[in-house]
């Protein structure tokens, strides 16, 4: 599979937070792919927000992201409750890309967040700086 924003190989890493799933991580802009539900299980309180949202077209400046998934165009959300985040969904399987700076902002929406999604966040953050991402 390759990373819709590098088109480099993505690698596949073992999760192991509320379960135990895979994620897809590029291993040069540090983008992840969360299937259907993987999200849900690592940020469940934006998740839901998200729900509740509706999907609106990206500003112009933002790169349409093709699903490394379904190979269709992602909608785009802009999610007020992550200062201006926006999260990329293939409408086709569900799944999410998230940027590698993304996961900042995530990390910024968990701090008022519970413990819990604090705890997944700073995860998949020390799995990106095993893999020698620095922000």
């Amino acid at each position: 599979m390759k990373c819709p924003r590098d088109g480099e190989e993505i690698i596949t890493k073992l999760y192991e937070g509320q379960g135990r799933f895979h994620v897809e991580i590029c291993p040069k802009c540090h983008g992840i792919w969360f299937d259907q539900g993987e999200l849900n299980r690592v940020l469940p309180e934006l998740t839901i927000r998200i729900e509740g949202m509706k999907w609106k077209p990206a500003p112009a400046s933002h790169h349409v992201v093709i699903s490394p998934k379904s190979s269709k165009p992602c909608e785009a959300l802009q999610l007020d409750v992550a200062d201006g985040l926006i999260v990329d969904r293939d409408p086709e399987t569900g799944g999410f890309w998230v940027d590698g700076d993304e996961v900042e902002h995530l990390k910024q929406f968990a701090t008022t967040a519970c413990q819990d999604t604090r705890d997944h966040v700073d995860y998949i953050a020390q799995q990106m700086m095993e893999m020698g991402y620095h922000h």
